[in-house]
């Protein structure tokens, strides 16, 4: 076994069973090893699942830390929100930006009318 930091300070694992290698996610795998049977989560992306770091520390992995979720209560969890918009406040945009967002969100959540 060997731990990894993928980049953004999540954490994975290299595990080596049946002569192959194998990477999986640390979380995901404390989260399957302490959860009550029933609550264990074998394929995080057929379920639509994630875990949540509910101190939003992703190199904290201790298994009262961790919460399954849907990708929607992930992103809105804690000061995401926050720390998006404190990321924009300020900021200017060209006209040449504003025709671009513009032609990229047409038709999005639109609707035909009959």
């Amino acid at each position: 076994m060997k731990n990894h930091d993928n980049g953004n300070g999540y954490f994975g694992i290299n595990l080596r069973y049946g002569g192959e290698m194998h990477r999986k996610s640390l979380s995901h795998t404390i989260w399957n090893t302490f959860a009550p049977q029933e609550e264990r989560i074998y394929n995080w992306i057929e379920a639509g699942m994630q875990i949540n770091h509910l101190d939003e520390n992703p190199a904290n992995n201790s298994f009262s830390n961790l919460k399954p979720c849907t990708p929607k209560e992930n992103c809105n969890y804690g000061h995401h929100n926050e720390r998006i918009s404190a990321a924009n406040r300020g900021r200017q945009m060209s006209d040449a930006q504003r025709q671009h967002i513009s032609e990229a969100l047409k038709g999005i959540g639109a609707k035909a009318v009959v």
